[in-house]
């Protein structure tokens, strides 16, 4: 089955309701085929579900990516996707181009609920057609409000600065609210006269960092980790300016 690489198709493919909850079903996998699992399959399921966040539990970026992402090679990342398939822990779909040519776009995978909520995909005329859906009360009322977050999470995107942006692809708009506060209030406790766009590397790459770190159970608290590592960035760039500022270095 070959699905249309649309934000609709998307959304219908997705099996989890919070990050939250996809957390737990990817700590579950892991804890369930310890043994079956090689340590290149654990990073590849780690690193899928650290871009299915935006789209809870749907990943599209390509293998080729993924591999580059995590240096190791394309064939690696082939081999644990097919294990992490038979073992029901993913589910790859085909999917193609929605406009222009059409051609073959990126394979999309959908990390399964370990609750077994959903036992079943979802049909291809439900995928293809999710636009065509029969507008009952349950579905409009979910449309409607999907749409409203939907709508804050871009109106509140449009107001971050720009190296922030990048957060939305992560959170939903409660969460982003709230990274977004513990980021701000963590720099003001160190420097307020640092701004981030000046230094949009250093505090992408710590975010990115803490999320990872999250993402992999090596930390309780993401508000936590985050403002003690922009804390940190932040005291790092202080003390350089304060070098440059005395001794030109």
């Amino acid at each position: 089955m070959t699905l249309l690489n649309t934000k609709s198709t998307y959304q219908s493919l997705q099996s989890f309701s919070t990050i939250g909850e996809m957390n737990a079903a990817v700590k579950y996998y892991k804890d369930q085929y310890k043994s079956q699992l090689t340590k290149s399959t654990y990073a590849v399921l780690d690193f899928i579900s650290q871009w299915a966040c935006k789209f809870i539990g749907v990943c599209y970026l390509s293998q080729k990516k993924i591999a580059e992402e995590l240096n190791i090679s394309y064939k690696t990342v082939q081999r644990s996707i097919a294990v992490l398939v038979d073992l029901n822990v993913i589910k790859k779909y085909d999917s193609k181009r929605h406009n222009g040519d059409k051609r073959r776009s990126t394979n999309i995978l959908v990390i399964q609920n370990s609750s077994h909520v959903q036992t079943e995909c979802p049909n291809k005329e439900t995928l293809l057609n999710t636009q065509n859906i029969n507008n009952t009360n349950d579905t409009v009322i979910a449309t409607q409000q999907v749409d409203k977050e939907t709508l804050i999470k871009h109106g509140l995107k449009t107001k971050l600065p720009q190296p922030l942006q990048f957060l939305s692809a992560f959170f939903d708009h409660d969460d982003l609210y709230q990274i977004v506060g513990t980021i701000y209030k963590a720099k003001a406790a160190t420097d307020r006269n640092i701004q981030i766009e000046e230094h949009e590397q250093e505090y992408r790459e710590s975010i990115l960092s803490v999320i990872n770190a999250y993402k992999r159970d090596k930390a309780k608290s993401l508000h936590g980790l985050l403002f003690y590592s922009i804390k940190a960035v932040t005291r790092s760039i202080q003390m350089k300016s304060r070098l440059y500022d005395a001794f030109g270095l």
